[in-house]
């Protein structure tokens, strides 16, 4: 892996944030709940596939 891609996968100030995962058709709903409740940085960050197995992919 890229250092550069490294740094970014680990900073510090990225880290300790809260991951929620949740079905694609419920995904937008649960962002719109969250920023009504002011949660500014709500977004969707990536998506769970079948394929590859045992990678992850940063693009």
């Amino acid at each position: 892996m890229d250092q550069a891609v490294r740094d970014l996968c680990f900073d510090p100030q990225t880290s300790g944030g809260l991951l929620i995962a949740a079905a694609r058709e419920e995904a937008e709903t649960l962002v719109t709940a969250l920023r009504r409740r002011e949660v500014a940085a709500a977004a969707i960050i990536g998506e769970v596939t079948a394929e590859p197995r045992e990678k992850i992919i940063v693009q």
